[in-house]
């Protein structure tokens, strides 16, 4: 699993890491943990939209905060769970509106640390079972994973599979 802080307080910083760590290994997970003092520091080296599995937000940061961070991190990932970190209640609603995972209060407990974790590793879980698609042609049988398609176009009796590899034409009904 692979893990973004993105948190101004050290203490706090520290603090999270040593808990996931601890999570991790009571679950025997290997993870990776990447630390930022500052959303622009994040954002800074933040070039694969698609690194991370979770990023946990501090929301009052120096400059830009988690709120305004969690606005640009789903105009590029829609995908990556967002998880606030913060001693302020108030900003819960913010939450919902780029379809945070979790919205946890300091002190955090730890109970509801690890039960975040679990929802990271169960999404993950759920995202890594991938549905396959088999083509029998006279010639061999082909077994497409279904992320590896990218559009079919029918023109009767023909179809074209375009996939990551190439095209596949085929002479089906």
């Amino acid at each position: 699993m692979k893990i973004a802080v993105c948190e101004d307080q050290v203490a706090q910083s520290d603090l999270l890491n040593i808990q996931i760590k601890n999570w991790a290994k009571e679950k025997d997970i290997n993870i990776s943990i990447d630390n930022f003092a500052t959303a622009e520091s994040f954002l800074f080296q933040w070039s694969d939209y698609n690194k991370y599995d979770v990023i946990f937000l501090d929301i009052k940061m120096a400059k830009m905060s988690g709120i305004e961070l969690s606005n640009i991190i789903r105009e590029k990932n829609k995908d990556v769970e967002i998880v606030f970190v913060t001693g302020f209640f108030k900003y819960a609603l913010h939450g919902y509106r780029v379809g945070a995972l979790q919205y946890l209060i300091k002190p955090i407990k730890i109970s509801d640390l690890y039960l975040c974790l679990n929802k990271v590793q169960d999404r993950i879980n759920d995202k890594s079972e991938v549905s396959t698609l088999i083509i029998e042609t006279p010639k061999k049988i082909i077994k497409l994973n279904d992320n590896e398609i990218h559009y079919c176009i029918m023109f009767s009796p023909y179809i074209d599979i375009h996939t990551s590899s190439g095209k596949i034409t085929l002479r089906k009904k």
